[in-house]
């Protein structure tokens, strides 16, 4: 579903702001759970990208986020994160979310608490955005 087109079948098919949004998303919130050590969430990276990957299912097939989560059986660390923030897997969703509004505060908290370094946060973020447009651009060709 993340790496799947829009459905259109021009010569320059692209991709939906939405998906674009959905790759960059999680792949952000990947890399920066591995910026995390000592958690102590078991598997972090595997649930945070699924985290990543059902944050937008709502705004994507126009269902509320709970009969998505209900309809699917997600586990309940996974269905808090999601709808609460909760838990570390929810404070790196919520990160996303902040850095997607430029929510510097909330960043800034988030970074501190994990002693994340700006500098290593604006690299993590300019990589997955470029990765993002190689694989975009790599589609195209």
């Amino acid at each position: 579903m993340v790496y799947s087109t829009n459905g259109t079948h021009n010569d320059q098919e692209t991709e939906s702001p939405l998906m674009q949004l959905l790759k960059n998303r999680t792949n952000l919130m990947v890399e920066v759970s591995k910026q995390i050590e000592d958690s102590g969430v078991k598997d972090l990276s595997s649930k945070v990208y699924f985290v990543g990957v059902i944050s937008l299912l709502d705004t994507l097939f126009n269902v509320s986020m709970d009969s998505i989560l209900e309809e699917l059986n997600i586990d309940s660390e996974i269905k808090d994160a999601v709808t609460k923030g909760d838990g570390v897997l929810g404070e790196i969703f919520m990160f996303a979310k902040n850095l997607e509004k430029f929510d510097i505060k909330a960043v800034e908290d988030f970074c501190d608490k994990y002693n994340i370094e700006t500098e290593e946060l604006e690299k993590l973020t300019f990589e997955v955005i470029q990765s993002a447009n190689e694989f975009e651009n790599s589609r195209g060709a």
